[in-house]
């Protein structure tokens, strides 16, 4: 079977008989011992070395949570994001500003081991960070991503988020922008809105749901399990959320990725979060989402020459073990 993303029109196989769910395996118990390094950087906390923390937050403990400029970022702060033509070939400045956020003094402390309230301060720090680095006239796309695990491509064990503000909007944005924007003035409806009631209506995807926000295993999803949550009112920008709805997201995610460690063990996964570019804030097309992508395999060479990703778990078998009721988080839906 090959599915179209109705948005996009881009393709997934879907060929569940070319593998068989991934083995689960037992909770792994942090390895202090053997894996954990003296010199983490980040264990280091907000005061070592040059750090020039933008935010701390603090309980009885010390510090859980910091924000500091990435040391090794991909663009600079102190360029200017001139434009420059040959002739048809355009360039920009290195512009941009690249910052980690450190989310736990628990060198083993991921999303899903901690409290309810540390989840809420991630988010509402992510909330922060994007409103502050928006008020940057040069910044018009800011990125939310965490990576966990080699396979998804994180350089430190260490839990950590990544924010990027760029003077550019990134091609594939600009492409699935494009899309929405052509599926509103086509059918006068956010995509992800009728999408939405349709999966709602349908309730072959859906994982678990409330009255503020849906996680469920999209109609082409590219990868095992992936899960993409969603708030039920139209809402396009983490600048844009009001404090109940944010933290509801915040713990429907924390919940998500407890369902998909209690399923398929300790795995690499990607967490992204799709926030509105700075001049379609207001778009009635563009719906913001939090999407978690399990790396349980590489892809291969004709997802390489073809572009067309081949999931080999469908997503309606996804979303049932994923709501199963043994794996429900203490977070309530």
């Amino acid at each position: 079977m090959i599915r179209q993303n109705p948005v996009t029109k881009s393709w997934v196989i879907m060929a569940p008989e070319r593998g068989k769910r991934p083995a689960g395996g037992e909770p792994v118990i942090p390895r202090e011992s053997q894996d954990r390094r003296g010199d983490c950087p980040f264990c280091k906390g907000p005061e070592g070395e040059d750090r020039k923390p933008s935010l701390i937050l603090t309980d009885d403990r010390g510090w859980y949570l910091y924000v500091i400029p990435n040391r090794y970022p991909a663009l600079s702060p102190e360029t200017t994001p001139d434009r420059t033509r040959d002739g048809a070939r355009l360039s920009v400045g290195g512009f941009g500003l690249a910052e980690i956020v450190v989310e736990s003094n628990d060198h083993w402390g991921y999303l899903y081991k901690r409290p309810i309230h540390e989840a809420r301060d991630l988010f509402a720090t992510f909330q922060s960070r994007v409103a502050a680095l928006l008020k940057d006239p040069r910044v018009q796309q800011v990125i939310v991503f965490q990576n966990c695990g080699p396979r998804a491509g994180a350089s430190q064990p260490h839990p950590h988020s990544q924010i990027y503000a760029l003077p550019i909007v990134p091609a594939n944005i600009r492409r699935e922008i494009e899309s929405r924007r052509l599926f509103y003035d086509n059918e006068g409806a956010c995509p992800e809105c009728q999408f939405l009631d349709l999966e709602l209506h349908q309730n072959q995807r859906i994982i678990a749901k409330n009255d503020l926000v849906v996680a469920f295993c999209p109609w082409a999803s590219e990868v095992p399990y992936e899960v993409h949550l969603v708030p039920r009112r139209h809402v396009t920008c983490l600048t844009l959320m009001e404090p109940k709805l944010l933290e509801a997201l915040a713990d429907a995610t924390r919940a998500m990725l407890c369902r998909i460690i209690n399923l398929l063990g300790i795995i690499d996964y990607n967490l992204v979060i799709d926030t509105a570019p700075r001049d379609d804030r207001d778009a009635p097309f563009f719906h913001l989402r939090v999407r978690i992508l399990p790396r349980l395999a590489t892809p291969a060479g004709f997802e390489i020459a073809t572009g067309i990703p081949v999931n080999t778990v469908l997503p309606e078998t996804a979303a049932k073990e994923l709501a199963g009721q043994s794996l429900a988080d203490l977070t309530p839906y």
